[in-house]
C-alpha cells in the first residue's frame, strides 16, 4: 500500500480533528525544517519513527548499465533515512 501527502493530511486531520489547512500547514512546516536542518549537516531524529542523517557520498567511478562503460560519479551529499528499532519491529 502506497499513501501521498494528501491521503496522510486527510486521515491525521480524521484522527486529530484539525482541519486539513492546519495539518497541511503543519506537516509543510515540519518537511521544510528538516530538509533546512540536514542541508547543513545536522542529524533529525523522531522519537519512534527514525533519524534523518545527512551522508557525504564520495566521488567514485560507477558502471553505466546501458553502455557497460565506467563513469565518474561526482561526489555529494545524500539524505539516509534510519528507522528507529520499534519501527523496524513493525515492518
Amino acid at each position: 500500500m502506497k499513501i501521498n501527502t494528501s491521503d496522510l493530511i486527510t486521515k491525521v486531520s480524521t484522527c486529530t480533528s484539525l482541519p486539513a489547512a492546519d495539518v497541511k500547514q503543519v506537516l509543510d512546516e515540519a518537511i521544510r525544517q528538516i530538509k533546512k536542518l540536514t542541508a547543513s549537516g545536522t542529524t533529525v531524529a523522531l522519537s519512534g519513527l527514525g533519524k534523518f542523517v545527512p551522508f557525504d557520498r564520495p566521488a567514485r567511478t560507477i558502471i553505466a548499465p546501458r553502455t557497460g562503460e565506467a563513469v565518474e560519479s561526482p561526489a555529494m551529499r545524500v539524505l539516509k533515512f534510519k528507522p528507529s528499532a520499534n519501527s523496524r519491529r513493525l515492518l
